[in-house]
């Protein structure tokens, strides 16, 4: 999702049936819908065909529009196979462009995108098959690409290991390019593997050169799943079921947040969690330098309210936890059946930040309408406009969780709150305590069949086509 400075947000939504005024046309849509200041619906615009499309963020276009993608499936010639995706909708509601890219015989997906400040965006996912003039590495390759304002796709850069490699985050670089991140099944180009799954962060240019590339992790699973520039080069956070270097493990999957410089020197690491399964997914950065990091646990990082919560993590600029905040329903928050987190971060009015995700439960004032439903709200945290990129851990729509990124995924929105100052703070869905009322739209994910839309009172604080 994106937010505005004036409290006004942009989010984009996958749904299975009809939703928001507009039947279903294939078996998943996408819906990118504007909210105005006081929460009210301004425009609805689908993004549909007969088979289906999914999208993970969008990103602004800086005319008032905005830019999303993921993929979109489509009928080659007798085989069905996704596309990479991307899409420009006016500021209006108005499709300005679309745009499909990839190998026809194989899957394509954009997991990670951010603004190039040009009016385009640069792309990050995966591809099974051969991108452009690429060259297949492994199973799954990294594949990061670059759609100018136009919708053309000016360059794509094709690489990985031999195994099955993927980018799920991206956010833009000062030199003009981008920061990239994801997983990597075994030794990437001029890189060491671990063991297992590596994480591994990259810069590439504003013309697809690679400038540096790290990879780094365990021996057990190890993955980044958002990005964010810094003024000193980019935090990327997501989890390892291992302990990274200089750290302990907690058990199970724990979080991390580690700091490069521009240059892609290591400058801290920090690992926190219980003895559950803790998975950071998305990161923004705050004015004053401070990282506010999002994603869900099993555990007691702060109060538990259910199985699977929603946490907030503020981490200063030398890396320390300033504080833990959890919130939630009595049922599964922020990730899915698969445990694949479904969040979201973005900068939003002056002193906060928007949190989106998916609920399995009833979020305060109203309904579970069946399945995964999904949330949108906001934390007090004075976040920078334009630092991350799109986060969220997407999964590959089917899977039993075996690997990263094996279950369905994508965000969408909703409403609630949390603290995320001091240690131990807690809150549930929909209860935040704060001052200043408005209203707000929660929109849909799919699971299955089973969608919803809600709408709740919360408060808030002061090729083509």
């Amino acid at each position: 999702m994106l937010g505005y400075a004036d409290g006004s947000a942009v989010q984009a939504v996958t749904v299975s049936a009809d939703a928001l005024g507009h039947p279903v046309t294939g078996g998943s849509d996408v819906l990118v819908q504007k909210l105005d200041p006081s929460g009210v619906s301004e425009w609805v615009t689908p993004l549909a065909s007969a088979l289906n499309e999914r999208v993970y963020g969008v990103v602004d276009a800086g005319d008032g529009g905005v830019v999303t993608a993921g993929y979109q499936r489509a009928d080659h010639a007798g085989a069905e196979n996704d596309d990479a995706l991307v899409a420009k909708v006016s500021g209006d509601g108005t499709i300005a462009w679309s745009t499909t890219y990839g190998d026809p015989a194989a899957a394509d997906r954009v997991y990670g995108l951010t603004a190039d400040g040009a009016g385009g965006a640069f792309l990050a996912g995966y591809s099974s098959g051969t991108v452009g003039d690429g060259i297949p590495a492994g199973d799954k390759d990294i594949v990061i690409a670059h759609a100018d304002a136009a919708g053309d796709i000016t360059w794509t850069a094709q690489f990985g290991s031999p195994a099955e490699d993927k980018a799920f985050a991206a956010a833009p670089a000062p030199s003009g390019g981008v920061y990239v991140g994801g997983t990597a099944g075994g030794a990437m180009p001029g890189a060491e593997s671990s063991g297992g799954y590596d994480a591994w962060v990259a810069e590439y240019s504003a013309t697809g050169e690679q400038l540096w590339l790290r990879q780094f992790g365990t021996g057990d699973t190890d993955q980044v799943s958002g990005l964010a520039a810094t003024a000193t080069g980019v935090v990327a956070v997501g989890f390892t079921g291992g302990a990274l270097a200089g750290q302990q493990s907690a058990g199970g999957n724990d979080l991390f947040a580690a700091a490069f410089s521009a240059t892609g020197d290591p400058q801290w690491t920090t690992q926190t969690g219980t003895v559950g399964d803790d998975r950071a997914a998305a990161v923004t950065i705050g004015s004053d330098a401070r990282a506010l990091v999002v994603g869900h646990t099993s555990g007691a990082l702060g109060s538990p309210a259910g199985g699977v919560d929603v946490f907030t993590a503020v981490i200063d600029a030398s890396g320390a936890v300033e504080g833990l905040g959890q919130f939630g329903t009595p049922q599964r928050d922020g990730a899915d059946v698969y445990d694949e987190a479904n969040l979201f971060v973005a900068p939003g009015a002056s002193g906060v930040a928007w949190v989106q995700g998916v609920t399995y439960g009833a979020i305060s004032g109203a309904t579970n309408t069946g399945g995964a439903d999904v949330f949108l709200t906001s934390v007090p945290f004075a976040a920078n406009d334009g630092g991350g990129g799109s986060g969220g851990q997407p999964g590959d729509g089917g899977g039993d969780g075996s690997a990263p990124g094996a279950g369905p995924g994508a965000g969408a929105g909703g409403t609630g709150g949390a603290s995320v100052t001091g240690a131990g703070s807690s809150g549930a869905l929909g209860a935040t305590g704060l001052e200043v009322a408005r209203w707000a739209a929660v929109a849909l994910l799919m699971i299955g069949a089973a969608t919803g839309l809600l709408l709740v009172r919360r408060r808030l604080q002061p090729q083509h086509h």
